[in-house]
């Protein structure tokens, strides 16, 4: 896995020390992930789409990375060729700008609380 950069990993690194930090935390969100937690597909145009999800992160993920005022992520998951045709997974990790009702009915609260 790679780790994130732009304008996530600038989110990120506001929250974690290290690029290394931060690449460990977003392998312990993936790994977090379930079918209950899908949100939406979300589309930018014809052929740019991808999986959102809301996640809220249990309490030894929380408490390996001291996140205890920041429970709740959303992730966007998107399959997508690299410039040598491999098939890689994108993935977004930030905090939620916006309320989303998951598959499995619950909530995951974004903006402010």
């Amino acid at each position: 896995m790679e780790v994130p950069h732009g304008r996530d990993l600038n989110r990120l690194l506001g929250i974690f020390e290290t690029a290394v930090s931060v690449q460990e935390f977003a392998e312990r969100v993936i790994l977090e992930l379930r079918a209950g937690c899908f949100y939406k597909v979300q589309r930018k145009d014809e052929s740019f789409q991808y999986g959102a999800y809301g996640i809220t992160l249990c309490d030894d993920v929380v408490e390996r990375f001291q996140l205890t005022e920041r429970r709740h992520w959303y992730v966007g998951v998107q399959l997508s060729r690299n410039r040598a045709g491999r098939t890689c997974l994108l993935v977004s990790i930030h905090e939620p700008d916006r309320d989303m009702r998951c598959r499995d009915g619950k909530t995951v609260p974004g903006g402010e609380e």
